[in-house]
């Protein structure tokens, strides 16, 4: 898990230093294969919260997804989950990898 520490945020008024406890908390969602073909990007930053709600909130934002996703593993910085997806917590600073079936030989 990533540290909770103080971070730079750069605006058009120039660098502020913005405290943990009053940053944005977001998921970086990187997406894989058919996920990002059907996305048309590659990662997107989301709220933290359970992986269904996640998941809800991307098929909204990206309807062609919707296809894929039902596919996909999931991992939560690296890590594969299983089971009820809203019973998984993704937090604030983690990384969610979307993992469509891969083809191989």
């Amino acid at each position: 898990m990533k540290a909770n520490r103080d971070v730079s945020v750069f605006t058009d008024l120039g660098s502020v230093l913005v405290p943990a406890n009053l940053r944005c908390m977001t998921v970086s969602v990187r997406l894989f294969a058919a996920a990002r073909a059907a996305a048309g990007v590659g990662e997107v930053q989301v709220d933290p919260g359970s992986l269904g709600a996640i998941l809800r909130a991307l098929e909204s934002d990206y309807p062609s997804l919707a296809e894929v996703l039902p596919r996909c593993s999931y991992l939560v910085d690296g890590v594969a989950v299983h089971g009820d997806p809203d019973e998984v917590t993704v937090g604030d600073g983690l990384e969610l990898d979307v993992l469509p079936p891969f083809a191989g030989g």
